[in-house]
């Protein structure tokens, strides 16, 4: 807990400036602007690209390496710095935050203000000192290693919604021998302000906004927005409704980097509300469809019938679970035990990759080229093996230490692949391992930077 808020800045901001992409001029201001969806029908039957799998695999190297460009540029940021800094000093000196306040016996309460108080480092004892505050948490502290003086701080501030969600659980108490009821209620925000300031100037800010309604803990919108003073915003934006909505968007100054829109029509508050105890109801789960633009000329696209695939998923685990569990009322008599569970392994893996196939659409494509790259299928293959010291001895099956080890069955996996203009199927992991040298060496350099 201690570190909550510096988390959720350095995280946020991290994932965004990884997400970055190659430039693409908006003549207006494009931070908080909707995202505007694609057109399905038009992407999914877009032709492909004339190039080969290599070729188009040059191609797409070549435009990494701009959009790795931006990424070190990013790396440089004075706010991720201090954070890093500030991460140090508090693995040195643990200020014990603890965002609960038990108010009896049994109900503890959970609020960001139960941790307010300005911690100012102390570098001639190594340690935080901490100043009672009732409107903010602040850290006060040096902005990089071999800084004399507390030139920097990180101030966060929380409204609360009147909203809180109860969460009540049961603890046996040997001492009485009874169970004992406990409450814990979280208070949750109507927003969270978090500030890094360097020198008196603010470097990074994070905003966090949350509206509720009918006192339900799922918020109907959820907006997150980080500036950094050099130019970075990235923006984040959570809609519950009838089609529930996740909009992302990574932007340098009047440059749209990185887009993605996520949406369904599932039937979220019928799900938070469901009682598991009875069969689920896949008629709450329809449909999904996203689109991710790292770049202004790549877009991973996707679309699955979630009622469908959920239910077919479900359908294949139960069957298989009912299968292993009649070989193991007496598997140590029945010679067949490893072969058949092998056999079901392998035929569950397949059943799961044809649910996938049939109840998912999904391509990488050109946006700015209009073609597309390659389409994305599922392969049930190996992944592993199991092995034992198990031997049959005529009439059961004995386990030693001094067995010979041998396998026993294989393990199996849908493994993701890209299906190419002339039929090439490769597999998306060995596609993108090979070729992209410099990509990846870049990337290296790029995480090497924040050295945490």
């Amino acid at each position: 807990m201690r570190k909550f808020c510096l988390a959720t800045l350095a995280t946020l901001f991290c994932i965004a400036v990884i997400f970055t992409g190659c430039k693409e001029k908006d003549p207006n201001n494009p931070t908080n602007q909707e995202i505007k969806d694609i057109d399905w029908d038009k992407i999914m039957t877009l032709p492909y690209s004339s190039l080969t799998p290599d070729e188009q695999k040059l191609k797409l190297e070549q435009e990494c390496l701009d959009f790795i460009d931006l990424l070190d540029a990013s790396s440089s940021s004075k706010a991720i710095k201090a954070l890093q800094y500030l991460s140090d000093l508090l693995d040195q000196d643990d200020p014990d935050l603890d965002i609960s306040k038990k108010v009896s016996n049994t109900k503890e309460v959970f609020e960001i203000s139960n941790v307010y108080g300005i911690f100012t480092w102390n570098a001639s004892k190594r340690e935080w000192t901490k100043t009672n505050s009732s409107s903010e948490l602040k850290f006060v502290f040096p902005a990089q290693k071999g800084t004399s003086s507390n030139n920097a701080t990180l101030s966060v501030k929380a409204e609360n919604s009147g909203v809180t969600y109860t969460e009540t659980w049961e603890y046996y108490e040997w001492e009485t021998g009874k169970y004992v009821t406990y409450e814990d209620t979280y208070h949750l925000p109507k927003s969270v302000t978090a500030i890094v300031s360097i020198d008196n100037k603010e470097s990074a800010k994070i905003e966090v906004t949350a509206e509720y309604k009918n006192n339900k803990e799922v918020p109907v919108k959820q907006e997150t927005t980080i500036t950094t003073s050099e130019g970075y915003t990235y923006w984040y934006k959570v809609e519950k409704g009838d089609i529930n909505k996740v909009s992302m968007k990574m932007i340098h100054n009047q440059t749209t980097m990185f887009e993605a829109l996520i949406k369904s029509d599932i039937k979220v508050d019928d799900i938070v509300d469901f009682d598991y105890d009875y069969d689920f109801d896949y008629n709450l789960l329809k449909d999904a469809d996203a689109f991710i633009r790292l770049m202004d000329n790549l877009m991973l696209v996707y679309q699955i019938d979630l009622k469908n695939f959920v239910k077919e998923m479900d359908n294949i685990d139960d069957e298989y679970y009912d299968k292993t569990e009649a070989l193991w009322d007496n598997w140590r008599y029945n010679q067949n035990y490893f072969v058949l569970m092998g056999q079901y392994e392998k035929e569950k893996s397949d059943k799961r990759a044809i649910a996938l196939n049939k109840n998912m659409t999904a391509a990488l494509v050109s946006n700015k080229e209009n073609y597309k790259i390659a389409d994305m299928l599922v392969k049930s293959e190996k992944d592993d093996e199991y092995w034992d010291y198990y031997q049959w001895d005529g009439s059961q099956w004995e386990w030693d230490w001094y067995l010979p080890y041998v396998k026993m069955y294989d393990y199996y996996w849908t493994n993701p692949y890209l299906k190419f203009n002339d039929n090439t199927e490769v597999e998306m992991s060995v596609y993108f391992s090979k070729g992209f040298n410099k990509l990846e060496q870049a990337f290296e350099d790029f995480i090497n930077s924040f050295d945490w």
